[in-house]
């Protein structure tokens, strides 16, 4: 089953019964100067939940990170170790883009295109 959202407000937060979904598609666009932004599977509505399965970090400019992508996970209320992973940087300001991420069984593959991300 396809289910759309459009505008949704920012952040969002919806529950997905992952039972069911293998991919989920993001479509979106950075306003200019933002300094990153995050994609969240977590358990619960929370803005900081106990467990987070997946965290896609798109970074523009934040902390020491520049154009670059990081993911992380959280369990039993304690933040991995992030990934940073070596890809081309795709995300512009101000343009749209597209994520689309696998759910498969202890894993999570991020496309968009000209890349992939694995964690």
């Amino acid at each position: 089953m396809v289910r759309r959202i459009k505008q949704p407000p920012v952040p969002f937060v919806h529950f997905m019964d992952t039972e069911s979904i293998q991919v989920i598609t993001i479509k979106g666009r950075a306003p200019h100067g933002a300094s990153r932004f995050s994609v969240y599977l977590q358990r619960g509505a929370e803005a900081e939940p106990h467990e987070i399965a997946f965290v896609f970090d798109a970074r523009f400019n934040f902390g020491a990170d520049h154009n670059k992508i990081v993911t992380n996970s959280k369990k039993g209320g304690a933040w991995g170790k992030e990934e940073h992973k070596h890809v081309q940087f795709q995300f512009l300001h101000n343009q749209d883009f597209k994520i689309e991420i696998t759910v498969d069984d202890g894993s999570f593959k991020v496309r968009q295109p000209r890349f992939v991300v694995l964690s």
